[in-house]
């Protein structure tokens, strides 16, 4: 689908784009805003700490320390994560005060930060250090400082320049040779026009990209034309989807995908004075908006497929704004309900972190703290029922409005996907909101994550998913889609959802059916798990994989699962079946740990097949 299409040509947004000088997304230095009194408190208090910052110099030799031995902290966390969050603090601190105390130390920040070599990160860059004879690559953390920058230029540029004018003309130069020139000379692979689908990264660099046209770029013409430019990348995004807007770079990428899609197009309104409003009316916009509603299971959690954690929050403010913006009720309650339990949560004052990755959407957070604040309690959508046909997902719960009960997600699809699981097939179970049988999510990221070595990690792996293993051989990466005779019904409260899933295996694995049926009875609060396949050769075994936070029992009615704040659900297995139960430990990785502690629990049931193999789990609440 081209959404954009009519912008595709420069002539098209003649008389549209605002002169320069007069891109004003936020209140400037100087001008009324609406933070509350609470907001300038905790913003200046943060600035405070900064005042005096040592601002930590950019070294070559932690910069190679990546190629080296594959570790994005050395220089990352010092230059990248130190700086421009401490710069972000001092910005916010004086858009709080606005008495020039803070201007000083923003001077500081901003020509620390322009004095690096380079703003892509090692991970980015194909070699030890940058290399001046190549083109200028434009990545996330490039553009994401970008973004950072401008809004230091376009809110604060009266009294740096008061100052002196030197700073942000350096600056001025610098966005020049490192953006927009590069952006409007190259075809980058995230673009999606350089013969490679692009992902997250494409409407997560453009939000940062068009911000910085609109501050800088004096040029009515090449202004027109990088909005037309970013317009033609922006459907390379959007034409991945299919028309139910799934994410199937899970919820933990919606924030990074759809979510950016949305800050591209507030950004394009800003710039045109409302010429993309209309593109919110569209039904696509609308189902890339709710899939995070869709993937909500309750309270704090969600569907965790592929990339992402456990634990992970999701942006309260930039729901409940893309829901006023599609017009969204279930997304506007949605928004203030997770605005409620983080505050809770923190104990009583939401703990803001600035978003140095996307400035322009921290800038809208904090812009949108007191209306949030004013909007009342908000609401879970906690839809009874879900299917999404193009993602092949499902979600279903007992009683829809209520945590009480099962919660089922289930999911098919395919293996070849950015942040990728190898987990077709694989599922969630909750009882009465807690988990009960979960997806183990994201570890670290390391120079393994995102290279041909990625399926090494064992995270990645269908052993470590709620899957089958077949003799000895768990799922792999297929470029064609593996799934076959998808199906989803839905008749007098009972939910069934099927896929052959063989093809997701290797020819070692030597399986070539497996039907793989879930089956939601809510008359019968249960949930029916039947596995029905055929192999090749004449003797196989078979191992089920369950994993758990809690240990499993096994009691002689099955395996029992201990809900931490809901009922225990018990298993039944078939009597042929052996059952053994692992301690999976989470391998010293610090966001498994952060997720889990120290280990989860692998139930595995195992059996010994001729050349049909079936088997059937009932899981109910005890």
């Amino acid at each position: 689908m081209k959404l954009l299409q009519a912008y595709y040509a420069p002539e098209s947004l003649r008389g549209k784009v605002v002169p320069w000088g007069e891109y004003r997304p936020f209140p400037r230095y100087g001008e009324k805003n609406p933070l509350t009194p609470e907001q300038k408190k905790q913003m200046i208090s943060c600035g405070e700490a900064y005042l005096s910052y040592d601002w930590p110099v950019a070294r070559a030799t932690d910069y190679m320390k990546f190629k080296t031995c594959g570790d994005r902290g050395p220089y990352e966390g010092k230059n990248y994560t130190f700086r421009r969050n401490a710069l972000s603090c001092l910005m916010d601190a004086e858009y709080a005060e606005q008495q020039g105390r803070f201007i000083p130390a923003i001077i500081d920040g901003v020509w620390a930060i322009m004095d690096e070599a380079t703003w892509v990160v090692p991970a980015h860059n194909g070699d030890e250090l940058p290399d001046f004879d190549k083109p200028w690559f434009i990545d996330l953390f490039s553009a994401g400082t970008a973004g950072l920058l401008a809004d230091a230029y376009n809110l604060f540029k009266e009294p740096i320049d008061a100052v002196s004018p030197l700073v942000l003309r350096r600056m001025e130069r610098l966005m020049e040779e490192r953006i927009m020139a590069p952006f409007m000379q190259n075809l980058y692979w995230w673009s999606g026009l350089a013969g490679r689908d692009t992902c997250n990264w494409g409407p997560w660099i453009l939000s940062n990209v068009l911000t910085v046209f609109g501050v800088f770029c004096k040029d009515e013409a090449r202004r027109n034309a990088a909005v037309s430019f970013a317009c033609l990348q922006l459907d390379q995004f959007i034409k991945l989807y299919g028309e139910d807007g799934g994410c199937d770079e899970g919820p933990g990428y919606w924030g990074h995908a759809a979510a950016s899609l949305f800050d591209c197009l507030c950004i394009l309104s800003d710039l045109t004075r409302g010429a993309f409003d209309n593109l919110f009316d569209e039904p696509l916009v609308r189902n890339l908006a709710e899939y995070i509603c869709h993937a909500h299971i309750g309270g704090e959690y969600f569907a965790n497929y592929e990339d992402a954690r456990f634990h992970a929050r999701v942006s309260y403010d930039l729901v409940y704004r893309f829901g006023k913006k599609i017009k969204s009720r279930m997304m506007e309650q949605f928004g203030v309900a997770l605005y409620r339990l983080y505050t809770e949560k923190d104990g009583g004052t939401l703990k803001t972190t600035p978003n140095t990755h996307a400035h322009y959407r921290y800038m809208s957070q904090l812009c949108s703290f007191a209306e949030l604040d004013a909007a009342g309690e908000g609401a879970f959508p906690l839809e009874e029922s879900v299917f999404l046909p193009q993602l092949e997902m499902i979600a279903e719960r007992q009683t829809g409005g209520s945590t009480q009960g099962l919660y089922l997600s289930a999911k098919a699809g395919r293996n070849n996907i950015s942040h990728n699981h190898n987990d077709i097939g694989s599922f969630m179970l909750f009882s009465d909101g807690s988990p009960v049988l979960v997806d183990i999510g994201s570890g670290q990221y390391t120079s393994k994550t995102f290279s041909d070595s990625r399926y090494e990690i064992f995270w990645t792996t269908g052993a470590y998913h709620n899957l089958p293993v077949f003799n000895g051989v768990d799922q792999k990466v297929c470029i064609e889609k593996e799934t076959r005779g998808v199906s989803y019904e839905k008749n007098d409260g009972v939910t069934v959802f099927s896929a052959d899933i063989a093809r997701c295996y290797p020819a070692s694995a030597g399986v070539t059916d497996w039907q793989r049926t879930f089956t939601f009875d809510r008359a019968q609060n249960c949930v029916q798990l039947e596995d029905k396949g055929a192999f090749a050769q004449d003797e196989n075994r078979v191992e089920w994989m369950f994993l758990s936070p809690v240990c499993p029992i096994v009691t002689a009615e099955g395996v029992l699962f201990r809900a931490e704040n809901g009922r225990d659900v018990l298993m039944a297995v078939p009597d042929s079946l052996t059952v053994d139960v692992q301690e999976v430990g989470t391998q010293g990785d610090p966001t498994l740990e952060e997720n889990w502690g120290k280990c989860l629990y692998r139930t595995v049931v195992s059996a010994k097949t001729g050349k049909e193999a079936q088997a059937e789990f009932v899981f109910e609440q005890v």
